[in-house]
């Protein structure tokens, strides 16, 4: 999901991945996962080997991806470029590389997170109207259907498609944590003595069976890291925050982060509500962005940073962490998806 979240026919293993270090023990007839890592300056890796996605005005470096989605045989990516006559972004979405604009003219905006179901493409994002407020909006084909009226700032952040219903995770109002169903707002409470959450967003959505499942933040006081499952709500970890949930098999993952005593960053990754610290011993930040689990391997993309500070785009496979600097990139990955390979 930053943000950018999914269910697909899934395989074993994620194997052979291009970047130095990915464990190739897999007997090459096994049935493996094609693994893609999206993030910014243009980035896409299908198993390690690096493509960058151009916009409209042809610079990688403009673009940043936030989320990666993969139907059949077609690869659908949702994200942003800067463009400097416009003195701002706009949402862009790029199927087998080739990017389309998203936003109206001249209108700034941003697309967060993809999903395809049943041959329709879903992206979620926001767009500035003509009082430069953001408005959360949810394209569909291209078509912009608005979820907020305008008049107070919204964000939409995911998109998850199931049966019927659409679900967006996002904010309205100056941070209440908000879910939206086929369009009607649904404000997520957190037990904090407000009515909602106050300050507070909604990062990412999961659909299971009958069971709908949230991952957000709020900021009342030290940041807590929360999961609402059907508007129940569970504080994971007080001092963190949440960026990402899937679920697989029954079980629960959620991707976020925590700041240690020493003020260093700490990607996390909470399984049925027991935390692993993906970046334990590590002296330099790090910053866990998107959950994907594929055959019962969980797979975390986002960044740690070198000596010097600069982040590397990292992918966690159960725990262990793969640096995709070899492509000769740095940068932040934003987003992980996993589809059965050949």
């Amino acid at each position: 999901m930053k943000k950018s979240l999914t269910a697909v026919v899934v395989s074993l293993a994620f194997a052979l991945m291009a970047c130095k270090g990915i464990d190739a023990n897999v007997n090459a007839s096994v049935k493996r996962d094609d693994v893609y890592v999206v993030g910014e300056i243009g980035a896409l890796w299908k198993n390690g080997v690096i493509q960058r996605l151009s916009g409209e005005g042809g610079e990688p470096g403009y673009v940043t991806a936030n989320s990666v989605f993969v139907s059949g045989d077609d690869i659908y990516v949702a994200g942003e470029e800067r463009l400097p006559q416009l003195g701002g972004k706009i949402a862009m979405l790029w199927k087998n590389g080739e990017g389309r604009r998203l936003s109206g003219e001249n209108a700034i905006g941003a697309a967060k997170s993809v999903f395809v179901s049943k041959g329709n493409v879903y992206v979620a994002g926001h767009e500035e109207n003509k009082d430069g407020i953001d408005v959360a909006t949810l394209w569909v084909n291209g078509v912009p259907r608005r979820l907020g009226d305008g008049s107070e700032s919204t964000n939409a952040y995911s998109v998850f498609v199931s049966g019927d219903n659409v679900y967006v995770a996002g904010s309205e109002e100056n941070y209440f944590a908000t879910l939206w169903i086929n369009g009607v707002p649904q404000r997520l409470d957190n037990d904090s003595g407000y009515v909602f959450s106050r300050y507070a967003r909604a990062d990412s959505v999961f659909v299971s069976g009958d069971d709908v499942y949230v991952a957000g933040t709020d900021w009342i006081g030290a940041p807590r890291a929360l999961l609402w499952k059907n508007s129940s709500l569970q504080v994971l970890q007080v001092t963190a925050d949440a960026s990402s949930v899937f679920v697989s098999g029954g079980d629960v993952y959620v991707a976020g982060n925590e700041r240690n005593e020493d003020g260093i960053f700490i990607a996390l990754l909470w399984k049925n509500g027991i935390v692993k610290r993906l970046s334990e011993g590590n002296n330099n930040n790090a910053y866990a962005h998107s959950v994907y689990v594929s055959g019962g391997d969980a797979y975390v993309a986002g960044y740690e940073e070198d000596a010097t500070g600069t982040p590397i785009p990292t992918l966690w496979k159960n725990g262990v962490a793969h640096s995709l600097k070899e492509s000769g990139f740095t940068g932040v990955a934003r987003s992980v998806f996993a589809s059965g390979g050949e």
